[in-house]
């Protein structure tokens, strides 16, 4: 989180905060909620971020090098779910909400010339 890596008990309970997050954008995604793909999105783009801020700020530490190794390899597979989640989110929120915008000016034009 952040860019900082947890070790021993802080590690366990920032495992923990991030498994109920992640059940709660699961059981929000499930039923329909918008703002559960909305936080989906902005969690998954937090999490590549912190990868790039700690490989970009621990890059010259050579005791950290297999960290970085890591980071560096799980940073695609991130990215990747974070497009999914871009995309999926993008149809289902913005196309959308742009839909119902436009069919509520329809109804409003409709509304004055009668």
């Amino acid at each position: 989180m952040g860019g900082l890596k947890f070790y021993g008990a802080p590690a366990a309970a920032v495992m923990a905060m991030q498994a109920v997050i992640i059940w709660v954008f699961a059981v929000g995604i499930f039923s329909g909620r918008r703002w559960a793909l909305l936080l989906a999105l902005a969690y998954m783009t937090e999490v590549v971020l912190s990868h790039l801020f700690f490989i970009v700020g621990n890059f010259g530490d050579p005791t950290q090098l297999a960290h970085i190794q890591r980071a560096a390899l799980e940073g695609p597979a991130a990215v990747m779910i974070t497009l999914y989640v871009w995309i999926r989110a993008n149809d289902l929120l913005f196309v959308e909400a742009a839909a119902t915008t436009s069919e509520a000016r329809v109804d409003s034009k409709l509304a004055a010339r009668l």
